[in-house]
């Protein structure tokens, strides 16, 4: 085991005027580490002080943290696995050591019951307590990569996977984005091992056949890469490696290809001195082999989000093999293997989630404040698809990093959650494209919006960021929130008015804090939601009402028997609209959704008025499920008992606002035999006019029909099929 001593020496080397006093203090949390651990043996056997002096070691010589964090490091299982508590802690070594030694403790034990469901409780107050300091990540990271190292000495098989599985979907993604590279790859491998023994396996047995039949071509090719930068004059040191058995594996599994379709298994680095060299290197690769197309990435002048730095190309090098090469400076490389924040941002002081850099991170603490599912917690800390980025930028030339796959509608919620709500397409390069189209790096983008454009539920299944994601589920619940609230109160002055009492609001509000509610709104949510029937909020008003008759209440079995039972019963068989009415109910179509032929409809009952239809996407519905006997399900016969009908909607277009819009839009819909009854600008800009339209159409493949037409038309932007 290790001494005091050569801890000191490790932070001395970069760190050589280190205080007697900081010295002290490590000295004796080393001492007090190594005393509460006493008597506490690893799977392995070894003394448990071992793995905490270990990652405190890791944290020295790899990434120079600073002496909170050393001494975090040597005392983080202590108040996990001793009797010793966080104010002891304080005491002996301040705030700042105590604070971090909460946050790593925070989480104890992540328990994978399957690939999707996590013990979600504990994983939130980590991710929470890693947004008061950064360097909790970076301790736990290291952490978490030494105990894997022991993961043979773990006699159930079982419990080894589960480990590696908890590393490979939370600890390494998160190390990818932290920058940490070596530890990154490192920890994939040990895990790649355990969980797929097979496949690690068969690529190590197939490297090891390159490597003894000769093949394994890495000195004979650096060897004239480095005659190569020595005739250019440009310094540069020059290795080459194989690439690791994981990511061997996953791009065979990325792009289905065997390992013997892979070309570039070797990698060859350059390491120069400034930026000049590095493009220098570039010009006499490109200048003397063949570049291989779309395989060129500058990520110098556009770093990706954890401020990895370097050139990246493939081509057909030294003795006509296929080769990747990077090419980056000292600082580049430091940076790429073991992350910028352990090196900068501690040292500046700057240890919280207030830099731009960790926005990824703030997204994801706030995606997950407010939510309490295991599912839902899972979902919002999934940092795989953002492991690799594109970069578009806004007609300001404002820099928006979004992970790959991201659309239109991801970047417009990326600048603003009400853009996002009320986008309606974006100019992608000055080209105007809908919300759907997937991005990618370069792209200038312009995010159109329309004030009558609202999210829908269709929208969560084609955004990827969690920001977009969040904001869609959070309108949509405010919405249902809304419609209840407004269902509450129409219980609420139906009952009134069943028991002929004036509504009044005024009196409600004298009876809120019974009810536990601070605003009406609070109240009519609780009688929309079936917390309190409306009778019972009416009763505590009028108490005498209780034992009166109710007056003209609805009793949806004498609504029945009003009418000819064997009608209804046989037109409820059938289920079907038949000339607008059903079992001689009237029949009316409702202006909520605007219901035309071929529409999945659903109707509704409605006291001394008849059935209502509705579309079945229609919000509407919402009201009505604590109350399914008032739903009935209803198919459209033919359209031939329509031949001769036609049927309101409203459709919203966004046209160009330059002279014959208008009259270009009147005149497909003339085309189309679209009568039009209303006409509304919603609102206008120098480029654009949003126009609401209520027109009349046969069925659904008319409106269809003339919604292709308008979108085909060169002035229009975007036509929405109206619905709530």
């Amino acid at each position: 085991m290790r001494t005091k001593e050569e801890l000191i020496s490790a932070i001395k080397k970069y760190n050589p005027d280190l205080p007697n006093s900081e010295k002290a203090r490590i000295e004796l949390a080393y001492t007090f580490a190594q005393e509460k651990h006493a008597g506490q043996k690893r799977a392995s056997g070894e003394e448990y002080f071992s793995h905490p002096l270990e990652v405190a070691f890791i944290a020295a010589e790899e990434y120079e943290l600073d002496t909170d964090s050393i001494i975090s490091a040597l005392l983080h299982d202590v108040v996990e696995d001793t009797k010793t508590s966080i104010k002891t802690i304080k005491n002996l070594f301040g705030e700042s050591v105590a604070e971090l030694v909460t946050g790593l403790t925070k989480l104890r034990s992540i328990k994978i019951t399957s690939p999707k469901i996590l013990k979600a409780e504990n994983y939130r107050n980590f991710v929470l307590s890693v947004s008061k300091d950064i360097r909790v990540l970076i301790i736990k990271l290291i952490d978490r990569y030494h105990n894997i190292t022991t993961l043979q000495y773990h006699k159930s098989t079982e419990k080894k996977q589960r480990i590696a599985l908890e590393t490979l979907t939370i600890y390494i993604p998160l190390a990818e984005r932290m920058g940490m590279e070596k530890l990154k790859t490192q920890m994939e491998n040990i895990c790649f091992k355990e969980l797929y023994p097979q496949e690690f396996h068969f690529i190590e047995e197939k490297l090891e056949t390159l490597r003894k039949s000769g093949t394994n071509l890495i000195e004979p090719i650096v060897d004239e890469l480095s005659d190569l930068t020595t005739r250019h004059k440009i310094k540069a040191q020059i290795y080459g490696r194989e690439k690791s058995p994981y990511s061997i594996w996953r791009k065979m599994n990325n792009k289905n290809i065997t390992f013997d379709e892979i070309f570039d298994i070797i990698a060859f680095r350059f390491i120069v001195e400034d930026v000049e060299d590095c493009y220098k290197i570039l010009g006499m690769i490109h200048s003397t082999y063949k570049m291989i197309p779309n395989r060129f990435k500058d990520y110098i002048s556009t770093p990706k989000p954890n401020k990895y730095q370097s050139l990246h190309t493939s081509v057909i090098g030294p003795l006509n093999k296929r080769i990747e090469i990077q090419i980056r400076t000292r600082e580049m490389d430091k940076v790429a293997q073991y992350g910028y924040a352990a090196h900068w941002l501690y040292k500046e002081g700057k240890t919280d989630l207030t830099s731009k850099d960790f926005d990824w991170l703030r997204n994801m603490v706030d995606a997950i404040k407010h939510v309490s599912s295991p599912d839902e917690i899972v979902e919002n800390t999934k940092l795989s698809p953002f492991i690799d980025s594109i970069f578009c930028f806004t007609p300001n030339g404002d820099l928006i990093d979004l992970p790959i796959g991201a659309t239109a509608l991801d970047f417009a919620y990326e600048i603003h959650s009400n853009i996002g709500n009320h986008c309606v397409g974006a100019k992608i390069n000055k080209v105007i494209k809908n919300i759907r189209t997937p991005l990618k790096t370069g792209d200038m983008v312009e995010i159109l919006t329309s004030k009558i454009q609202n999210p829908s539920p269709e929208w969560e299944r084609f955004v990827v960021t969690l920001k977009a994601k969040n904001a869609i589920k959070h309108y949509l619940k405010q919405q249902r929130k809304q419609q209840t609230i407004l269902y509450g109160k129409q219980l609420l002055q139906t009952s009134f008015e069943n028991y002929k009492q004036p509504f009044s609001e005024k009196k409600l509000n004298t009876i809120l804090n019974k009810y536990g509610a601070s605003t009406l709104d609070d109240l009519y949510l609780l009688i929309g939601s079936k917390e309190y029937t409306p009778d019972h909020i009416l009763f505590s008003l009028y108490p005498d009402l209780k034992n009166k008759e109710q007056k003209n209440n609805f009793n949806i079995d004498s609504f029945f028997n009003s009418i000819a039972k064997n009608t209804f019963e046989k037109a409820k068989e059938k289920e079907k609209i038949s000339d607008g009415v059903l079992a001689n109910i009237p029949v009316h179509f409702a202006k909520c959704c605007y219901p035309v032929p071929g529409d999945e409809i659903i109707g509704i009952i409605h006291t001394g008025k008849g059935i209502t239809i509705h579309k079945k996407t229609c919000n509407t519905l919402e009201r009505y499920k604590n109350t399914p006997e008032k739903l009935f399900n209803l198919n459209w016969d033919d359209y031939s008992s329509f031949k001769n009908s036609t049927f309101q909607t409203k459709i919203a277009i966004l046209a160009k606002n330059t002279p014959g819009a208008l009259n270009e839009i009147t005149s497909i819909l003339a085309k189309e035999n679209a009568n039009i009854d209303y006409i509304k600008i919603i609102s206008k800009t120098e480029e654009y006019t949003d126009i609401l339209f209520t027109i009349n159409v046969k069925n659904i493949e008319h409106l269809n029909n003339i919604i292709s037409n308008l979108k085909n038309a060169k002035m229009i932007n975007t036509v929405i099929k109206y619905n709530n």
